[in-house]
């Protein structure tokens, strides 16, 4: 059928949506899933956000540490540019995105690594948001390629 096959080379078989009978749900890799929050917060003043549901502050740590990552990344503005203006840019854009979010957690890994001692890591030490890494980043090791049909 041609115009299943032109639906399918132009991508719009694949899409976000909520769960649909006959379809699949796939995992996203981490760094993705720290985008995704990041770009669910509405914007209030630069630098501080707000979410879109009550009470799921909690859930948004990453994202909001990745939203602050990429403030300190920007460029100063041009003339006739904001700070909102150039984050909204730049926080569109995905490959750019993805890359950061892999650093940030790259290097707090590292972080939370270097503070076991004799190869042993006391999650007491541990602060919510490091604790909050370690089980994503966990499940997205143990769940990096799950595919289900729905």
């Amino acid at each position: 059928n041609e115009e299943l096959w032109n639906e399918y080379i132009n991508g719009a078989w694949a899409h976000p949506s909520p769960l649909e009978a006959g379809g699949l749900l796939c995992r996203t890799p981490l760094p993705a899933q720290l985008i995704f929050q990041m770009r669910q917060r509405i914007e209030g003043e630069i630098g501080t956000v707000s979410t879109q549901q009550e009470g799921d502050a909690e859930e948004f740590i990453w994202g909001d540490l990745l939203r602050r990552r990429l403030l300190e990344e920007l460029p100063e503005p041009a003339e006739g540019r904001t700070v909102e203006s150039l984050f909204e840019a730049w926080s569109q854009n995905t490959e750019y995105c993805f890359r950061l979010a892999e650093t940030l957690v790259g290097e707090r890994l590292d972080e939370i690594a270097s503070k076991a001692s004799n190869g042993r890591l006391d999650p007491r030490e541990l602060s919510e948001e490091e604790q909050e890494l370690i089980v994503m980043y966990s499940r997205s090791q143990e769940m990096w390629q799950n595919v289900c049909l729905v």
